[in-house]
């Protein structure tokens, strides 16, 4: 179960880290910000909140933040372009 664990949650890593990667590119580095600094920041203008977890049969749950967008995080080079360059984009996984 311990090596499941692991074999899961190494390629989530690679995979919000090359994302991540990615985006730094454009911007200069990626920040960590707190979920209190996301709640205060939710909805206002000039931050877009990106859920990118998945699950055994595709995304995970019914839930997500509210006011956030779901993506397919294997997509992220079909879905990124829909969103603004000049904005943050927040992406949580579980």
């Amino acid at each position: 179960m311990k090596n499941r664990k692991v074999a899961v949650s190494v390629p989530m890593f690679l995979l919000l880290a090359s994302v991540l990667l990615s985006v730094a590119a454009v911007a200069a580095e990626p920040v960590r910000i707190t979920k209190e600094e996301l709640r205060k920041r939710m909805g206002k203008p000039g931050i877009v909140v990106v859920d990118v977890r998945i699950g055994g049969g595709g995304f995970q749950g019914d839930r997500k933040i509210a006011g956030s967008f779901r993506e397919d995080p294997f997509g992220v080079n079909e879905w990124a372009p829909r969103y603004p360059k000049d904005t943050p984009i927040v992406l949580y996984c579980s």
